[in-house]
């Protein structure tokens, strides 16, 4: 199995994507990356939400800014987590919702990734064997939105050697089966 999908046929809006990182979110800082969550599901645009045949296919949804010159290095998102996990004061500052949409990042299995602002073309998310940090290959949203798996056999970075932040929309989910239930039923180029 690939372990990333080009979704050529999701309907997409850029402009209601950038509406929606400027209404309903807000942004959380670590530094080299940034978090800005989706409170409600709901506010995730129809035309997203209507792509898949089950009325709540993911389980988070948000925005991930990547500043200029940072490497975020092959992951896991549970392994990146971890480390704020265990130190529970880190959390004090945060409201209770962003902490769990935490957790609940550090569970998923998989993602759609959607380009909103930066430099696709030149900054690329890159996969590798999770068993011996071997690289796979990469892909940029420039093309599409794309799926892949982000736990499991496989890990995932991106390092943004571009002049501007990148900044995506993310929905995640709970496995990867849905790899095979979209290939059946939307194929895409791979």
């Amino acid at each position: 199995m690939t372990p990333f999908m080009y979704m050529h046929d999701i309907d997409y809006d850029n402009k209601e994507l950038e509406n929606l990182l400027e209404t309903k979110s807000e942004w959380f800082d670590y530094g080299g990356t940034a978090d800005a969550p989706i409170v409600n599901k709901t506010d995730v645009p129809d035309r997203i939400r209507k792509y898949f045949n089950y009325e709540d296919p993911f389980v988070t949804s948000g925005f991930v800014r990547v500043r200029v010159g940072y490497d975020l290095v092959p992951h896991e998102d549970e392994q990146i987590l971890a480390p704020v996990f265990n130190t529970p004061r880190l959390f004090d500052p945060l409201p209770q919702y962003y902490v769990d949409w935490l957790k609940i990042i550090s569970a998923r299995k998989s993602a759609i990734s959607f380009p909103v602002m930066g430099d696709f073309t030149n900054v690329k998310t890159r996969m590798y064997y999770k068993e011996n940090k071997e690289y796979i290959d990469s892909f940029s949203l420039d093309v599409a939105p794309t799926f892949f798996i982000t736990a499991g056999d496989y890990l995932h970075g991106v390092e943004n050697t571009s002049d501007e932040p990148r900044i995506l929309f993310q929905i995640s989910f709970e496995d990867h089966e849905l790899y095979d239930k979209i290939y059946s039923t939307r194929p895409s180029e791979i």
